[in-house]
């Protein structure tokens, strides 16, 4: 009997799954345990190591021993566009599905992002699902809000990012080669790391369809220091991120940019305030005005009077420790609508 496809590395998987890692060894093991549990078998895992210097690459050669379908790749530290590329330049399947080192999947993340990416056919170039945020050690704080988006999603994505972060994708290989992949410029050119991988799926979109899977498959976790915490500098990158887009696209002037560009600005403009920068927070506040007067009131109105909410509510019952893990929780489960609002009636316009 001949050995399924899953073992033999010779053969082309059907997914390639990469893992850009740095410094990792708080929760890599729980990543890749997360990915070899998929009930999707198909696939190649390649960890591409970014030059760490931890126990990282220790930990990823382990599991390179123990399972054929893994493949490790060293390089010289450059940031996560690079590493990313790396991985997709390695793989050898059609289609590619990127998980970052420190969150994880439901076992069924897989199956049902391949399942609905190969259904939707050829013109549909991602697939993307819900995410839950997970702390250290793995237990469920909160629900992203869904909002089912599926199609022709290139206006609707400059709004809001419905992936959330970089764990959340399944795409085709060859049309992020078409795009340029990963976009290296926000950490080297502009000091702003952290919209590389919601500018890749802008490029999708604007050369083809969508589909997204309305279920929580994807464990978001909160690391301390982790580059995602810096709110400031995830702004600023996506500020950048529309500059290419225009200069891409010349897509600068329709409503659906002005209103994404306001956002981030007005966004951008109240972490530099709170950071004390109140140049560079003024700055952004008149490009927030420029682009979107009236989303901008609106963001800082709902701004204050969640905050407000927030402060009444914890006043009003101690907060909790959450208790129930990720990969216990039912995908289905305690969904959490985008809701009302001035964003909603927005996107449904679009």
């Amino acid at each position: 009997m001949s050995a399924p496809r899953s073992q033999r590395p010779t053969d082309e998987p059907a997914i390639s799954v990469i893992i850009p890692a740095f410094n990792a060894e708080r929760t890599l093991a729980s990543t890749l345990e997360s990915v070899l549990a998929q009930s999707f078998r198909d696939f190649e895992l390649i960890i591409i190591d970014d030059g760490s210097t931890d126990a990282t690459p220790v930990i990823a050669r382990s599991y390179e021993a123990r399972d054929p379908r893994i493949r490790v790749v060293t390089k010289r530290n450059s940031g996560l566009a690079d590493t990313r590329n790396t991985g997709i330049l390695s793989a050898r399947a059609p289609v590619i599905s990127p998980i970052d080192s420190d969150d994880v999947w439901h076992e069924s993340f897989l199956e049902k992002l391949h399942a609905a990416l190969t259904e939707a056919g050829a013109e549909t170039l991602f697939a993307f699902a819900n995410f839950r945020n997970i702390d250290m050690e793995g237990r469920v704080l909160g629900s992203a809000p869904h909002h089912p988006v599926t199609g022709r999603v290139f206006h609707r994505f400059m709004i809001k990012n419905f992936v959330g972060n970089g764990s959340g994708m399944m795409f085709r290989r060859d049309a992020a080669l078409a795009v340029g992949g990963y976009e290296r410029r926000l950490h080297h050119e502009f000091g702003a790391q952290g919209c590389e991988d919601w500018l890749l799926q802008l490029r999708l979109a604007s050369r083809g369809k969508a589909v997204g899977v309305c279920e929580y498959l994807v464990g978001y976790r909160e690391v301390p220091g982790a580059m995602s915490s810096d709110q400031m500098r995830m702004w600023r990158s996506r500020i950048h991120a529309f500059g290419i887009l225009f200069d891409e696209n010349g897509c600068g002037e329709i409503r659906a940019a002005r209103w994404g560009l306001g956002r981030a600005s007005a966004q951008c403009m109240i972490h530099e305030m709170l950071a004390g920068q109140v140049r560079a927070g003024l700055q952004s506040l008149q490009r927030a005005l420029t682009h979107d007067p009236v989303g901008t009131f609106y963001l800082l109105f709902e701004g204050v009077t969640r905050t407000t909410k927030r402060g009444i509510k914890l006043l009003q019952k101690p907060w909790r420790q959450p208790s129930e893990l990720f990969a216990s929780c039912d995908p289905l489960e305690q969904r959490r609508p985008l809701g009302g609002g001035l964003l909603a009636r927005r996107l449904s316009r679009m």
